[in-house]
């Protein structure tokens, strides 16, 4: 498996886990949201369990001073207050119906409310008819006594109940969201050591890719100096060889035709070796510029952008620096390719008749700067020169990385004025040519 799928795959089961992640936390979120409402419910049904007690002290109260009174808006006071404990006890029951144990006995405070109720209701009745005598009062007390004993058994066993029930859930919670925060801090310190290994993974792919990158640049360089070994070592043996043979045919030709002389085939066979001599030159010298070598940048330059204003009709302004003399021959080949590579695309893309070549340096820099003024590049066209960075050997991007190789900078813009080309080359004082 390489490195760029095992980084894949790092990357996939990080962000499973952080999904799984996002999951287990929204589902604690969940049943703490859930154990909090049965906090809230439980508190709800102790309220309605408390209201049903405050209401029955509230009627004893009531009834017990009617009794002593006879005011009738003791004894008004008194039968609302038995319809609220009622109404209290449908409260308890309503919350509890969720819950069956806690249900049926919510529906046996209600038979001891009730009994309650009745035994108070009686002792007010015989008030009201003036029937109310001490033994009476004793013997409904006792059965009072009795049925507020039921009616407190009742309820102290809900509020148990409703109570165990509460801890069960708290503890519950509490479990799950100790697993829950256990769960989620592995899962995080998982995450961030997936995430450091798909770092590391991605870092080692890039710098496999820029090692890679680099050794295409090497090799394009490579193969680049050995196409300008390759050109110079061809110039020579078509000056030297071809070159020679042809000046012989020429001689053997002038001696043939000393022996019959206006014969017209001697004649036009001497003006094609001439041609043939002279294409042969010219192939030479545009394949490396014998100048380049002898004389420097500026000579070799100039005679090559002659040929081509004569061969092309663009006419070319030419601004060399006075104090550019010699400099290495790297530096000189590298420029001179530029400028030829610049010169054809001018030639067959920019359609026009006018360019400048202009060539300066300064103590660390020498700088080159090609524009014309033709119809430009389209902005897709420049985009693709710009954003490519990939050694390509063809064409002005081959020239970038041929100046990249000697720490130099290419730089291409155009518009719809024409196109230009800015060239830095560093060249180190203690390489700066001598006085050509």
């Amino acid at each position: 498996m390489n490195s760029q799928k095992r980084a894949r795959l790092t990357f996939i089961a990080a962000v499973i886990l952080l999904l799984l992640t996002a999951i287990l936390a929204t589902t604690t979120l969940v049943r703490l949201r859930t154990s909090q409402d049965w906090v809230s419910h439980t508190r709800d049904v102790e309220k309605a369990l408390a209201e049903v007690t405050l209401a029955g002290t509230r009627a004893a109260q009531f009834r017990a001073s009617y009794l002593i009174s006879g005011d009738p808006q003791d004894l008004q006071t008194y039968h609302a207050t038995t319809a609220q404990i009622l109404q209290n006890v449908r409260t308890v029951q309503s919350l509890t119906r969720d819950n069956s144990t806690q249900q049926a006995s919510a529906t046996d405070l209600e038979s001891a409310v009730r009994r309650r109720i009745q035994v108070m209701d009686e002792a007010v009745a015989l008030k009201s008819n003036g029937q109310f005598t001490p033994e009476k009062q004793r013997s409904l007390n006792r059965d009072l006594i009795a049925a507020l004993a039921a009616n407190n058994d009742v309820m102290e066993h809900m509020a148990t109940e409703e109570q165990q029930l509460l801890e069960e859930r708290l503890y519950r919670t509490r479990r799950f969201f100790l697993l829950t925060v256990l769960v989620l801090a592995f899962a995080f310190v998982a995450s961030l050591a997936l995430f450091y290994l798909y770092s590391r993974l991605l870092n080692s792919e890039l710098q496999a890719r820029e090692h890679a990158e680099g050794s295409l640049r090497t090799l394009a360089a490579r193969l680049l100096r050995l196409q300008d070994d390759e050109r110079r070592r061809f110039s020579r043996e078509l000056h030297d060889s071809i070159g020679q043979y042809l000046a012989a045919v020429k001689m053997n030709l002038a001696v043939a035709g000393e022996a019959a002389p206006g014969n017209p085939a001697l004649a036009e066979a001497v003006d094609l070796v001439d041609k043939a001599s002279g294409e042969t030159r010219t192939i030479s010298y545009l394949l490396h510029p014998p100048l380049l070598d002898e004389a420097g940048l500026p000579s070799a330059v100039k005679w090559y952008v002659e040929g081509f204003a004569r061969r092309s009709g663009v006419r070319i302004q030419m601004d060399f620096a006075k104090d550019l003399g010699r400099l290495s021959s790297p530096v000189e080949i590298a420029l001179f390719r530029v400028i030829q590579e610049a010169l054809t695309n001018i030639h067959r893309h920019a359609q026009t008749d006018r360019a400048e070549i202009q060539i300066s340096r300064s103590n660390r820099h020498v700088f080159l700067h090609i524009r014309d003024f033709g119809k430009g590049m389209s902005a897709r066209a420049l985009e693709r020169f710009r954003q490519s960075s990939g050694p390509t050997g063809v064409g002005l991007a081959g020239m970038r990385e041929r100046i990249a190789e000697l720490g130099g900078h290419l730089d291409l813009d155009s518009d719809s004025t024409g196109t230009s080309i800015e060239v830095s080359v560093p060249v180190p004082p203690a390489k700066a040519a001598l006085a050509s």
